[in-house]
């Protein structure tokens, strides 16, 4: 049986994410929605209520929830995550284990994911600052005993080596430093993305228009979707409505003057926005929503 965990804990005020229960019952939900298999759930938390009843609550230890971030305190200090490299995880979490960052999002089954046997795994890609990321890994309890051990001896020392070598982050940054350079990993190939990297658009235009649901799809997939939301436990319900009329096409430019001319009821919509049922053909995007950078970021 697969152990997932992740964590939560109370952040300093200046933290710039305010991570909540609800978080980790979302994350709960999404897996028990892509995971078909025996799995157990726990959440390593400073707190004791607001979880799902299937969730486990480990209670969070206190090694290292004082050392602050070399970035400043509105930036992640997460060094004592470390410590679930110990052995004695084992006993704490369970004998193979994957943890998972709250904000994760799961699109669709984990199972080729959360599948491999590695004794050690973890999500990453080639960059510089960050070729490994401590959003998801997993791992035999103890396959890595000395990214902890060494720490722990020194952890000052570790983050001065970590920062030395230009690696970025908190306990990201010394695993990077400490794993190596040819640790097993997911990267894009495997269906592991990363939001910044992956999906958020650096310029242009953000496209928030829903998709056709052929594009998300393959026709195998939709008629599986469509023969499992059939069957007696269904209710089959016909919705009959109006047709709405389509919007009047509205002349451009010079012609506008002699369209509301011919049309004098309508002349207000030379001037309205674009209706919906004329948005793909006029191929309007809403524009994206300018975003401060992040200087923590890479």
């Amino acid at each position: 049986m697969l152990d997932v965990v992740c964590w939560l804990w109370t952040p300093t005020k200046e933290y710039r994410s305010q991570f909540n229960t609800d978080h980790a019952n979302i994350l709960y939900s999404m897996v028990k929605r892509n995971f078909p298999h025996e799995f157990r759930f726990s959440c390593i938390s400073d707190r004791e209520t607001g979880f799902d009843k299937g969730i486990r609550v480990i209670p969070l230890w206190d090694d290292y929830s004082k050392m602050e971030s070399i970035y400043g305190p509105n930036t992640p200090s997460c060094y004592r995550r470390l410590r679930a490299f110990s052995p004695e995880m084992a006993r704490v979490i369970g004998e193979r284990f994957v943890s998972v960052d709250l904000d994760v999002v799961v699109c669709g089954d984990l199972t080729p994911v959360w599948s491999r046997k590695e004794d050690f795994i973890i999500w990453g890609d080639r960059a510089r600052q960050t070729p490994y990321n401590g959003s998801m890994w997993m791992m035999n309890a103890g396959a890595r005993e000395a990214v902890w051990t060494e720490f722990n001896r020194d952890p000052d020392r570790a983050v001065r080596k970590a920062r030395g070598a230009g690696f970025f982050g908190s306990d990201q940054a010394w695993m990077c430093y400490k794993l190596g350079p040819f640790e097993n990993r997911w990267t894009a190939d495997d269906g592991v993305f990363s939001y910044r990297t992956h999906v958020k658009p650096t310029k242009g235009k953000l496209d928030l228009r829903i998709p056709d649901v052929t594009e998300l799809y393959t026709p195998e997939q939709i008629q599986a979707i469509l023969s499992s939301t059939s069957g007696d436990e269904y209710e089959e319900v016909e919705v009959r409505g109006a047709r709405i009329p389509a919007t009047p096409e509205v002349w451009s430019g010079l012609g506008a003057p002699v369209w509301g001319l011919l049309n004098p009821t309508q002349v207000w919509r030379i001037i309205a926005p674009i209706p919906p049922d004329q948005i793909h053909a006029a191929d309007v995007r809403p524009e994206a929503q300018p975003t401060e950078r992040d200087p923590f970021r890479p």
